[in-house]
């Protein structure tokens, strides 16, 4: 035997001679060999080293096979266990089968048979070593992996989920074990995921590879690149997957960007054209109207109508200046910053606004340790935001007014960031508005472009941060910002 001198054989039997005939030829198949005459020394020995095999003799002085078998698997369980006995009784040979022996050999010995079984007991263990050792490979490449893994039974739940996954999603392991991976998954493609199951427990395929949207524990969509491999068991049917879910929200993020820069660059285009060409005009028309009101003088009504020509002119005037700044591309001036101390700022420079109402600002820092991190942000941008959400709330929210501002820790496609949450006591969001709050040109204002939460939307974006609605089951609204703890 190959490596047979790196293993060792205990011999357990009362009788000398056959102890010493199958210590003989074992040693010149290259084994190490140890012999017992006793149950107690058999113990003993096989406590002090472990063993490949034990030969065990059914019937000893101190016991039978039957009752010292519990205690060698207890002592040494890596061991195969060989009975060797003289009673060539199917009933003996069944009881020790029972108890978990590999073999069962009548003396006189046949050298061969022993040979035989000590190979298959070889092999196999080798065997189970080699999956012990691949099991183990692939159990350190599943913990460790950079991505996301995951083994699904075919039923959708998640069976165990590696640490990368869990942080993607912003949860603990043990909280993930048991879920099912559909209610994980966004609604817009979970059916996507479950058919891919449902093909897999059906035999359809053995792979599925899909973008996917996955929903964070705060209910937030990251985007994934989803693949799933079925594993097949010992008679080839389904038995479960393994998942890979890599977060591949900042490439989405980058490629919306691009797309969203595109579009706003032949807006931008467009309305230069348009406010080159309709510049003039609206000089004359108001050169025109400032001279029919000259004339005018004290036609009361008459006067009127031309005061409401000039203000249409003028809102168109701004709607043209809204829209060019909306398009132009942003550009970042990056300082470290307070974000509470900008919205404090943001109050002061709004107390037109406030001032003579019961209005107030508050913040709740306590999640923070009462210290708001600072934060890479272009200033006068960031404070931009805060002025359009401000200024809504000041807007539609009527006196007592309270606006919180809560600080606590979050993150945006498992990277750290700081969350802001501003809520206010107002009326709220009815669903449609909250709906479209973002969408270009929507508002539900008399006056106004609709671009204010748009543009807000593209700066936080710009920053690698994200801004949506909040809870909208509790009194007045609630937006969100989460802004990326260290620049990207």
């Amino acid at each position: 035997m190959t490596d047979s001198k790196q293993r060792r054989i205990l011999v357990i039997d009362d009788d000398e001679d056959t102890r010493e005939v199958l210590q003989d030829l074992l040693e010149l198949d290259g084994y190490f060999v140890a012999s017992a005459p006793t149950a107690a020394e058999a113990l003993r020995i096989a406590t002090a080293n472990e063993q490949f095999a034990i030969l065990l003799d059914r019937r000893l002085p101190d016991g039978n096979a039957e009752e010292l078998l519990p205690r060698l698997k207890e002592v040494a369980p890596a061991a195969a266990i060989i009975i060797v006995t003289g009673y060539a009784d199917l009933g003996g040979a069944l009881q020790a089968l029972r108890l978990g022996t590999d073999d069962y050999i009548i003396k006189p010995v046949n050298p061969e048979a022993l040979r035989a079984s000590l190979r298959r007991i070889a092999s196999r263990q080798e065997a189970e070593e080699a999956l012990r050792e691949s099991d183990a490979r692939f159990r350190s490449a599943f913990d460790h992996a950079p991505i996301g893994m995951a083994l699904v039974a075919l039923d959708g739940r998640l069976l165990q989920v590696n640490r990368s996954l869990a942080a993607c999603l912003g949860y603990a392991q043990d909280e993930l074990v048991d879920r099912e991976l559909v209610a994980l998954t966004a609604p817009e493609d979970a059916a996507a995921v479950e058919s891919a199951l449902v093909g897999f427990s059906h035999g359809e395929g053995e792979r599925r590879r899909m973008q996917c949207r996955m929903l964070d524990r705060r209910g937030q969509v990251v985007w994934t690149l989803f693949n799933a491999s079925l594993v097949l068991d010992a008679a080839n049917r389904p038995s479960y997957c393994v998942v890979q879910i890599q977060d591949i929200t900042p490439q989405r993020r980058a490629e919306q960007q691009l797309l969203q820069s595109a579009r706003l660059a032949a807006i931008g285009e467009m309305v230069t054209g348009l406010a080159h060409e309709s510049r003039n005009a609206l000089q004359r028309s108001q050169a025109s109207l400032e001279r029919l009101s000259l004339r005018l003088h004290g036609q009361t009504e008459s006067l009127d109508l031309v005061a409401r020509i000039q203000n249409a002119q003028d809102h168109l005037h701004r709607l043209y200046e809204e829209v060019r700044h909306y398009a132009a591309p942003i550009q970042l001036d990056y300082r470290r910053e307070r974000p509470d101390e900008l919205l404090d700022r943001v109050w002061e420079d709004l107390d037109g606004h406030w001032r003579g109402r019961t209005a107030s600002l508050r913040h709740d820092r306590t999640a923070v340790g009462g210290v708001v991190p600072e934060l890479d942000v272009d200033r006068h941008r960031l404070q931009q935001v805060f002025r359009n959400v401000v200024e809504n709330s000041l807007t539609a929210g009527a006196d007592p007014l309270v606006i919180q501002a809560t600080w606590s820790r979050g993150s945006i496609g498992g990277r750290p960031a700081l969350e802001i949450r501003l809520r206010d006591n107002g009326p709220g969001l009815p669903t449609p508005v909250a709906e479209r709050i973002f969408e270009p040109f929507f508002t539900t204002k008399t006056q106004g472009t609709g671009l204010g939460m748009a543009i807000a939307r593209r700066i936080v974006e710009t920053h690698s941060g994200t801004i949506d609605v909040g809870e909208t089951g509790h009194v007045g609204a609630e937006i969100v910002i989460r802004m990326p703890l260290e620049k990207e």
